[in-house]
Parts: structure tokens; C-alpha cells; sequence
């Protein structure tokens, strides 16, 4: 029950008030990180420092406090597919990221697809407004040796054939928001009011993402 109110009160801060401050934001780190030297399986409390990292702009640690979530969740032996890890705003939209732990994320295969991040678009009443789009790590021998996004539908939007250029979550986050500005909040829109000139998908082109 008081990891739950920790939850609630962190995640509350961080999507909700208009005047959180770094300051305070540190602090509640500082407790996150107390109950984690007390309960270090509880995995709410590292999804808890994982959002509020992402918070202060410390994004990469946020991920990697993500990546311990779910190692608690597979310790916990639990079901638990997904936890939200920020919400950016775009005006009068907004862009979810998902932090995926399905099975294939918790023991990713030795040659296959995983997809550990999914990004969302919804417009400022939280309606979904376009197709969801997964970053995906192409598995080698059990490494990941290829990076990429793709539409939900399955077409791949923006392939990287080496991991170093898209790895980083402070990297990957940008290109995935530049993706969506690109794709379905570009000026002149088609007749669904999102995507371009008879509702086609722009030419990505890699280098305008390195």
C-alpha cells in the first residue's frame, strides 16, 4: 500500500502540476532511492525513479532505472507487459512513451525482433490520433547488432544498421518525436487532418535523423 502512495504521488507530480521543481523533484529521488535500499525487489519503486528521472532531464539513467524495473518484475515473476515512461508535449498534442516488458523484452531471443519502446500520439483530449510506432532492436547471437522504428502496421519507417546511432534513450527519444513531427503533425495536412498531401507517408530520409 505505501509503494502505491509513492507511485501515485510521483506520477502525479510528474504529469500533472505545472509547478514541480527540480528541487523537489530531487528530494523525492532521494526517497525513492531510501525504500529501494529497503525493498530493492519492489519493481514500482524503480518505475517510480525511472519517470522521475525522465522528469529532470536525466534520461538515460531514467532508462536504465526502467531496465531494473523490469528485471524486478522478472524476479517477481509477474505479467505485467508495459509502464508508461514520459509524456512529451507537442501543443495541442502529446507523445506517450512506453516501456515494454512482454516476454520477448524480458528474454529476447537469440536472432529476432524485440521492441522495448513504444510511442504514442494523442491530441490535448488524450485521443489517439495516429498509428503507434515501435523502436525496434534487431537480435544477432543474442546482441542486438540493428536498430529501427516502425509503424504498428508493419512498415518500417527509419532503419539503423548500426546500434551505436540510435541506442542511447536521450537519442532515441528525440528521433522517435522528430519521427511523429515528421510523419503526422507537418503543415498542410491531408484529408485526415494528419498525414501530408492525400494523406501519404513523407519521405524519411536517414540522414536528417544523425
Amino acid at each position: 500500500m505505501r509503494t502505491g502512495i509513492i507511485i501515485f504521488i510521483v506520477l502525479t507530480m510528474v504529469s500533472f502540476s505545472s509547478t514541480n521543481s527540480t528541487g523537489k523533484s530531487s528530494s523525492i529521488l532521494d526517497g525513492i532511492d531510501e525504500k529501494i535500499e529497503k525493498t530493492p525487489d519492489d519493481p514500482q519503486l524503480y518505475q517510480a525513479k525511472s519517470v522521475l528521472l525522465m522528469e529532470l532531464g536525466r534520461y538515460n539513467e531514467g532508462y536504465e532505472a526502467a531496465r531494473q524495473a523490469m528485471a524486478a518484475h522478472i524476479r517477481a515473476n509477474d505479467n505485467v507487459a508495459w509502464f508508461g515512461l514520459e509524456r512529451i508535449d507537442l501543443g495541442n498534442y502529446f507523445v506517450t512513451i512506453g516501456f515494454n516488458m512482454t516476454a520477448t523484452e524480458r528474454n529476447p531471443p537469440l536472432t529476432g525482433i524485440t521492441r522495448p519502446l513504444t510511442f504514442r500520439l494523442y491530441n490535448k483530449n488524450a485521443v489517439p490520433v495516429a498509428g503507434i510506432i515501435d523502436y525496434e532492436a534487431g537480435m544477432i547471437n543474442g546482441k542486438a547488432a540493428s536498430v529501427a522504428f516502425r509503424e504498428r502496421d508493419g512498415k518500417t519507417i527509419l532503419n539503423f544498421d548500426s546500434i551505436e546511432k540510435a541506442s542511447a534513450y536521450k537519442d532515441i527519444r528525440a528521433i522517435g518525436v522528430k519521427l511523429i513531427n515528421t510523419m503526422y503533425l507537418m503543415p498542410k495536412p491531408g484529408p485526415q487532418g494528419l498525414r501530408p498531401e492525400e494523406g501519404k507517408i513523407p519521405v524519411i530520409l536517414k540522414e536528417d535523423f544523425l
